[in-house]
Order: structure tokens, then C-alpha cells, then sequence
């Protein structure tokens, strides 16, 4: 059982210009910077466990990756350390959004 919320791809487009959100893909950034959810910052997954205390404690941090698996992971290391957290279920392959930015 999941102790943080997941998201569909319809309801991650709300957070997107939320100031009290922080959208971050934990891909590479190889792939951030071929498509991402507009707003998104990059952290990749490797990388995550040192931004752990620099992660802002005050914001909702939506998490996604390619598919989904990885951002479930990743949402579990910071719901355990105290922040609020949500994934992005189906990853960037199942948004259906407005606000995919694609190079």
C-alpha cells in the first residue's frame, strides 16, 4: 500500500503553474531535454538522494519518470523523509496533457 497519492495525467496539469508545487522528472537529462512537462525541473534519479535536504520542505513535489516505476521510488524516499509527495502515474508516456515540451 502506497503511502503517498498518485496522479493521473489529467490531474498533473493543474499543478503545473502552482506555486506551491514543484514538478521534478527523475530521468536523465538526456531525455528532460528531448521532452518534459513544461514547469519541470530535472533531477535524475542517481542524483536525488543528495538534493534530499535541499529539497523545499514547503511545496507538494510531483514526481514522474518515463513509465512511472522510478517516480514511485523516488516518491517513497521523500514521503519517508517528511516531505509531501505525489507521482505521476504512467509517466511521461501516459500524459495526456496540454504542456509537454518537445525539442
Amino acid at each position: 500500500m502506497l503511502r503517498f497519492e498518485t496522479i493521473s495525467s489529467r490531474d498533473i496539469d493543474k499543478y503545473i503553474y502552482n506555486k506551491r508545487a514543484l514538478i521534478i522528472d527523475v530521468r536523465e537529462y538526456k531525455e528532460f531535454e528531448k521532452e518534459h512537462i513544461e514547469n519541470a525541473i530535472c533531477i535524475p534519479f542517481e542524483k536525488l538522494e543528495k538534493e534530499y535536504n535541499k529539497m523545499p520542505r514547503d511545496l507538494i513535489l510531483i514526481l514522474y519518470c518515463e513509465r512511472g516505476g522510478t517516480s514511485l521510488l523516488a516518491a517513497k524516499e521523500l514521503y519517508d523523509r517528511g516531505y509531501v509527495v505525489k507521482a505521476l502515474m504512467g509517466g511521461i508516456r501516459g500524459y495526456k496533457g496540454n504542456h509537454l515540451e518537445q525539442k
